[in-house]
């Protein structure tokens, strides 16, 4: 059964209407724990970084343990997609 004109211009109204917005103290939490997320992932790849030099010399790898660190950050990138697609499906 097709859609009549008035159910299209609603369906497209609330598509285009943007003042279904957080409120304050819920939009402060998002960023929080975005910030706090970002933090995160930025100290983990950074210790990975610092440390493979030492983890190298102790593992008496100075030469391959380079791969430790692009493995780490290709594992990261493939998983983003996953990421993505949970949030997809299970996010608000």
């Amino acid at each position: 059964m097709p859609a009549t004109t008035d159910q299209r211009v609603a369906a497209e109204a609330a598509i285009f209407d943007q003042t279904n917005l957080l409120p304050t103290k819920k939009l402060v939490v998002v960023v929080a724990v975005l910030a706090i997320c970002q933090f995160i992932c930025f100290a983990e790849q950074t210790g990975v970084g610092i440390a493979l030099p030492a983890i190298g010399h102790d593992l008496d790898a100075e030469d391959t343990i380079s791969w430790a660190g692009t493995s780490a950050l290709i594992a990261n990138t493939v998983f983003q997609v996953l990421y993505g697609r949970l949030s997809d499906i299970f996010g608000m």
